[in-house]
C-alpha cells in the first residue's frame, strides 16, 4: 500500500528540520558571540557604540543561545565577560566610565568598571544621565516625536470633541477658575457638573484635560489629602 502525500510532506518536513537543528549549535561559543558582538558595534572616538536593541536607559541588548534556548543579556556585560573575564563576587553594578561621561551604549571593556550602588548613583549623577542632559544618541529609540500624535495633534480627539464627555472646555476652566478662588470644594463641584470627586480632584491637578491650560492669573491650587479614618489610623500607628 502507498504512502499518502500527507505522511511523505511531513516526513520531508521531520527531515528538514533535523537538518536545521544540526546546522544551528545549541549554545554560542566565545568566539562566535565575539563575532555578534562587535559586528553590532560603531566605533565613535574612544567609544564602542551598540547600535542594536536597547533597554531603557540607552543599555545595549543581544540575543544569545544556551543549552538550545535565547536569552537576551546587557551588551556591556557581555563584553566585559568575554574581553577580561568574569565579575567580582562583591560589586554588583558595572559603571561606565567613558571620557566626558559614562556612555550607557558603550560596549568598550577599558571603559567599564565594577562598583557599589552608591558608586553607580554617584556615577550616574555626575555623567548627568538621570536627566538625560548627555549621549543623547543613546535615547534615540525612546523618542516618541515620529508619532502621528505629535506630528498631526488637530488629529487627536480629546475633550468635548469625544462623544462620552460630561464636560466642555468651559466647563473645564470654570472648575478650576472656582476651586482656586475657594467658591466651591470638590464635593460640590462634583454635585454641580454630575461627576466624581475623583474626576474633579485630577481636572484641578491637571491629570485629566491636561491639554487646557491653566490660567495663570488664578492662585496656585492644592488638593488636600484625604484624611483618614480612625481605624486606619490606630491601624497605622499600631
Amino acid at each position: 500500500m502507498g504512502q499518502s502525500n500527507l505522511s511523505i510532506a511531513l516526513k520531508e518536513s521531520w527531515a528538514r528540520r533535523k537538518a536545521l537543528e544540526k546546522r544551528v549549535p545549541v549554545t554560542f561559543t566565545d568566539a562566535e558571540l565575539k563575532k555578534r558582538l562587535l559586528a553590532g558595534i560603531d566605533v565613535i572616538g574612544e567609544c564602542w557604540i551598540w547600535r542594536g536593541a536597547k533597554r531603557n536607559g540607552g543599555y545595549g541588548v543581544i540575543g544569545i543561545l544556551k543549552n538550545g534556548k535565547w536569552y537576551t543579556q546587557s551588551t556591556h556585560r557581555l563584553a566585559w565577560k568575554l574581553f577580561r573575564g568574569e565579575k567580582p563576587s562583591d560589586l554588583p553594578f558595572l559603571l561606565h566610565k567613558c571620557p566626558g561621561g559614562g556612555n550607557p551604549a558603550c560596549c568598550n571593556p577599558l571603559h567599564l568598571a565594577w562598583g557599589t550602588a552608591k558608586e553607580n548613583t554617584d556615577d550616574m549623577m555626575k555623567a548627568g544621565h538621570l536627566g538625560r542632559s548627555r549621549h543623547p544618541e543613546s535615547y534615540e529609540h525612546l523618542r516618541c516625536d515620529g508619532h502621528w500624535t505629535r506630528k498631526k495633534p488637530s488629529k487627536v480627539v480629546r475633550g468635548s470633541r469625544i462623544n462620552t464627555s460630561k464636560l466642555s472646555e468651559n466647563d473645564v476652566r470654570e472648575i478650576r477658575r472656582k476651586y482656586a478662588l475657594k467658591l466651591a470644594n470638590t464635593v460640590v463641584l462634583s454635585k454641580e457638573y454630575k461627576i466624581t470627586t475623583v474626576q474633579v480632584s485630577k481636572i484641578i491637578r491637571g491629570v485629566n484635560w491636561s491639554h487646557i491650560p491653566f490660567d495663570p492669573a488664578l492662585p496656585a491650587m492644592v488638593i488636600k489629602p484625604k484624611r483618614k479614618s480612625p481605624i486606619k489610623r490606630k491601624a497605622a500607628t499600631s
